[in-house]
């Protein structure tokens, strides 16, 4: 099948690992001002999928006719788009490829983008929301990654004909490893931008409270952000300096590498993300907690696969972190579930079958209302 892939920014791991493994995305060409290539784009190409960048040309509205030539040359009948700027462009270039349907993100652009090249081309037109449509489509087909999606799809106004995917893990990337043998400080990781959202400062005030009571902490804290030198002096403030290592955002496969360094991941937000850490930290058989917002809940099941916290509570933060550290039989437990958990559920293979059987279903279900 081939099936243009669209957003208006990089293809999350959920939505590539699914689509590689059915065939339908191979390659991404990318109109590229710079001469550079971004650093989602080399995350692309890292993974095993070729970038085309294409030269900049004058105007705002270059880059369609600029993709058209190297896309016919090189024969792809599919590509991933990381934005658009017409839909009139787009759809000459999809009318001229012979593309049979087009999967686009939940933001409202794809909506709109959607709209119009459904109306022109008559292709079917499906959407993949993880957090629920911006405003929803008249026709078309809808894939959420969680109920909590799927709710607020609804609640903006969506017809109930959403189908529920699971996201994606790759777990060929991931190998299972037991809590590594504690011979030190109990070892915790955070992934995250350094922003208000993402809850670090709830987990330095945990942490503060866990090394007053004598536990041996220590944090592995990986990301950038604008709260970087706050956070940093809140760390002074509660004399936990020492006891933090701070990362810039790092690709993928270092990710995976420092989590094997460690005992447990956090993930601390306010407020609902992609949960990608949370996915791949369970994959490798770290024990987990995180607050219990948006999806999360769905992803990981209290005292089963790890531990929910409410947001914003550091003293159930610290709690849960204490429970982890005084029962290494619980964490293993929790490690074992997790890892299961997503061989189930979440395992790039099955979902590819999911993501499949809702692409074929929703091109009949357009074709019938057409």
């Amino acid at each position: 099948m081939d099936t243009a892939l669209y957003t208006p920014s990089p293809a999350t791991p959920q939505q590539r690992w699914p689509l590689r493994r059915l065939g339908w995305v191979a390659e991404a060409i990318v109109p590229d001002p710079l001469g550079v290539q971004s650093a989602w784009q080399q995350a692309l190409t890292r993974v095993g999928i070729t970038v085309v960048p294409v030269s900049p040309r004058p105007g705002a509205r270059w880059w369609p006719a600029a993709l058209r030539r190297p896309w016919r040359l090189r024969g792809l009948p599919r590509a991933h788009w990381p934005w658009l700027g017409a839909a009139r462009e787009m759809a000459a270039i999809l009318r001229a490829e012979k593309v049979d349907s087009l999967l686009l993100g939940g933001d409202a652009q794809s909506v709109w983008l959607g709209r119009a090249l459904h109306r022109e081309l008559g292709i079917p037109c499906l959407w993949w929301a993880r957090t629920g449509l911006a405003s929803p489509p008249a026709d078309g087909q809808v894939l959420c990654d969680s109920f909590y999606a799927q709710a607020h799809w609804l609640a903006a106004g969506g017809v109930p004909a959403a189908v529920l995917v699971p996201p994606a893990i790759d777990l060929l990337r991931h190998d299972w490893q037991p809590p590594r043998a504690r011979s030190g400080a109990f070892r915790l990781m955070a992934v995250g931008p350094l922003v208000a959202a993402s809850g670090h400062a709830t987990l330095l005030e945990a942490m503060a409270k866990l090394v007053k009571a004598a536990y041996p902490l220590q944090l592995l804290l990986i990301g950038d952000g604008p709260l970087a030198g706050e956070l940093k002096s809140r760390a002074d403030q509660l004399n936990l300096s020492s006891r933090i290592e701070w990362l810039p955002s790092a690709p993928a496969a270092a990710l995976r590498t420092r989590l094997r360094g460690v005992d447990a991941l956090v993930e601390p937000a306010l407020l609902p993300g992609s949960g990608e850490a949370l996915l791949v930290g369970m994959a490798q058989g770290l024990p987990c907690v995180a607050t219990r917002i948006g999806a999360v809940p769905e992803r990981l099941r209290e005292g089963v696969d790890g531990l929910l916290v409410p947001p914003a509570d550091a003293d159930s933060l610290a709690h849960a972190i204490a429970r982890l550290v005084d029962s290494p039989e619980f964490a293993l437990a929790l490690s074992c579930t997790a890892r299961r958990h997503m061989e189930e559920r979440h395992e790039a293979s099955r979902v590819a079958v999911q993501w499949a059987d809702w692409l074929k279903a929703g091109q009949v279900a357009c074709a019938d209302r057409a």
